[in-house]
């Protein structure tokens, strides 16, 4: 692993074991969202794949499961098997690399109180897990390819317009940012 990459693991670590010890208020969650917009080599599905394993194993080894999940996110993000044209991974994409870090004990909390109005509460976690990911592939697919894309690109766009406000405030103050 390069540095850039060994930085985003152990930022990504040093913040579940953070996450797994905090106790935030009732109705006040906790989590922790990192972007990495200027980690090239993450640019790439493939090694950022291969983060995400040695991260989970850092998890393992952490005594971190069942603590803290990681969410992922990707520009080229890919459901393992799924037809690449599929809308449905859109629900993973993101304009940079991200990881969105959860307390396992408010995943868990939400979905057993997830209910549809009109309708008896789930009984199981895990069905309500399968009705939600079913629901926003529906969604996307209904959205069609050229509006998940220009979704997308809007975000990346906002992006790269937010970065270069910060850029040129830095330049008017002499600050400089590299």
């Amino acid at each position: 692993m390069e540095s850039e990459q060994e930085e985003v693991a152990a930022a990504l670590v040093t913040h579940a074991q953070l996450l797994a010890l905090q106790r935030p208020p009732q109705d006040e969650g906790a989590t922790t969202l990192l972007v990495a917009p200027r980690c090239p080599k993450l640019r790439d599905f493939e090694d950022y794949l291969e983060l995400c394993s040695w991260v989970e194993e850092a998890f393992s080894e952490g005594n971190l499961i069942g603590k803290v999940q990681m969410a992922v996110f990707h520009p080229y993000f890919r459901f393992n098997g799924s037809d690449a044209a599929d809308c449905a991974n859109f629900v993973g994409r993101a304009p940079h690399p991200a990881f969105h870090l959860l307390r396992e004990e408010e995943v868990s909390a939400a979905l057993a109180g997830f209910h549809l109005a009109g309708k008896d509460a789930f009984q199981d976690p895990e069905a309500v897990g399968k009705f939600i990911a079913e629901r926003n592939a529906r969604f996307l697919r209904e959205q069609g390819g050229e509006a998940c894309l220009r979704d997308l690109r809007a975000c990346a766009a906002s992006d790269s317009i937010r970065e270069q406000a910060v850029m040129e405030k830095a330049e008017t103050r002499g600050e400089g940012l590299g």
